[in-house]
């Protein structure tokens, strides 16, 4: 029965880590979508200002 504990624990850690990489990829593409819709704003702003 200890056997089938030790190996719940070890399939529930390496389900956590895996879990964990995902969120930290997703947060990471999460960021570089942000960075470059605000970059495209930011250029879409300066396009349709009024130049002097």
């Amino acid at each position: 029965m200890e056997s089938l504990y030790t190996l719940f624990a070890v399939c529930g850690f390496i389900f956590l880590l895996f879990a964990l990489n995902e969120v930290v990829k997703l947060k990471k593409e999460v960021s570089r979508l942000k960075g470059i819709t605000d970059h495209l704003l930011k250029e879409s702003k300066t396009e349709n200002s009024p130049a002097e």
